[in-house]
């Protein structure tokens, strides 16, 4: 169901299909895609009875290893959480007090897209292609990264030569960072800035006139840009890190590596204090020389990066995990083996009950404000604080293991409960069957 919310220019062309209230949900299953953030919001605006005796998933995107905590609250609306990349999964895991899916992230284009460089106003030559939105925040994408790498490998122009185009959106909202870029590529008649909005046809017709799409981000949550690239079958150099490493694999693509590095202040919402990748630029200047100097060679990994997104992230792929995983909630909320609801004040498992614990973390008191004792503690804990940080770190880690061993035991009842139901169908068809036998309408089944 929409919740409302107008789309932004770039994705006016997408239209949901039919109009439905909030109120028409009637599924015991809710699936909410919004973010951590948008959560409570949404849940305000869908009011209690929204949630009332129906299981909710939340399907959430973040981008970096550390969670804010001021969205933890969001996790208490919901049953379950599906994320569409490892990364991501690995990241919620370790703090959430509900379950965290991988649901691989469907990608799919439409027949028949095709270059048009002619129609594009693009020149000829070997085309590198970057794509981004400023909101999207600028750092994080990094188009700097791409032009300092470019201007590694390709120190001067040349008629004929390779090209960049960075392509983006929203750069009149963001004029610092806007006029930074510019500055960036002054003097380079080899590198193109394209800031206008394109409808679906014309963005795919970009994608499709690239010889080779480039992504030196600092972290994703997924890469959707680099994953419809290697849809189209053309070669990607991207950095080997957070959701793009699902696609990034040997021979399928130029991986490229990194450091880690603060994020630092003034990327919001990303913690100042959390860490991102720094890519490594002279590795990726020289995948950039290697991909125009040998074509075939990255037609080559390009075809195998299509074959993989094609049946890891098909619709299908993505169909099937769902189905699955739904079968699973029913199964489990048949036995009541789940999580309680948010408001039901008790965990259904002693595994809840010790994950809820870890992730809400210690409960300060204030009593006691005048007693020098508390600051005598507070010395201590002071002084002991690495040791405290490192068994917190150890207890998530083993609330994510006793958490994937509880899902893999009721994984194998499930199983064992599929096999015996096939058996018990089986058997009582082949009575049926024998039955019919005896009046001569049929024979014995063998």
């Amino acid at each position: 169901l929409p919740i409302g919310e107008v789309a932004t220019a770039s994705r006016q062309g997408h239209a949901f299909d039919g109009q439905y209230e909030l109120e028409d949900a009637r599924y015991p299953i809710n699936l909410l895609c919004v973010n951590a953030d948008q959560t409570p919001v949404l849940a305000e605006r869908a009011g209690p009875d929204f949630f009332a005796d129906r299981y909710s998933i939340g399907w959430w995107w973040w981008e970096v290893e550390t969670f804010p905590e001021r969205w933890m609250g969001s996790f208490d609306l919901l049953d379950e959480v599906w994320v569409g990349s490892r990364f991501v999964a690995d990241t919620l895991s370790r703090i959430s007090p509900v379950p965290v899916v991988h649901i691989p992230m469907p990608v799919e284009l439409p027949e028949g897209i095709v270059a048009d460089r002619a129609g594009l106003g693009l020149p000829e030559g070997f085309l590198f292609l970057f794509s981004f939105d400023y909101n999207s925040v600028f750092a994080r994408k990094n188009p700097l990264g791409a032009v300092e790498a470019f201007r590694r490998a390709f120190p001067t122009p040349r008629p004929g030569g390779p090209i960049l185009v960075l392509k983006s959106i929203n750069g009149e909202q963001f004029p610092e960072q806007r006029d930074h870029l510019a500055a960036a590529v002054a003097g380079r008649s080899d590198i193109l800035l394209r800031e206008d909005y394109l409808d679906v046809r014309e963005k795919n017709a970009l994608m499709a006139s690239c010889d080779c799409y480039v992504s030196l981000h600092r972290s994703e949550g997924f890469g959707l840009t680099i994953a419809e690239a290697m849809l189209l079958g053309r070669p990607v150099i991207a950095t080997d890190y957070s959701g793009a490493a699902d696609l990034l694999g040997p021979g399928r693509a130029y991986p490229i590596g990194s450091t880690r590095v603060p994020i630092g202040a003034g990327c919001d919402p990303y913690p100042a204090d959390a860490q991102w990748a720094e890519p490594d630029l002279t590795a990726a200047a020289e995948a950039m020389v290697a991909v125009v100097a040998d074509p075939e060679a990255a037609t080559a990994r390009g075809l195998r990066g299509r074959a993989y997104v094609l049946e890891h992230h098909s619709a299908q792929a993505a169909g099937r995990r769902m189905r699955d995983r739904l079968q699973t909630i029913r199964r489990r909320r048949a036995r009541g083996v789940l999580l309680a609801p948010a408001d039901s004040g008790r965990p259904s498992t002693t595994f809840d009950s010790i994950h809820a614990l870890l992730a809400r973390g210690p409960v300060r008191s204030n009593r006691h404000r005048l007693d020098p004792r508390r600051w005598l503690r507070a010395i201590a804990l002071r002084i002991t604080r690495p040791q405290a940080a490192y068994q917190r770190e150890v207890d998530a880690e083993l609330s994510v293991a006793v958490t994937y061993l509880l899902e893999q035991v009721l994984d194998h009842v499930d199983h064992r409960d599929r096999v015996l139901d096939e058996r018990v169908t089986a058997l009582r068809r082949r009575v049926g069957e024998t039955a019919r036998s005896t009046d001569g309408t049929s024979k014995p089944g063998l």
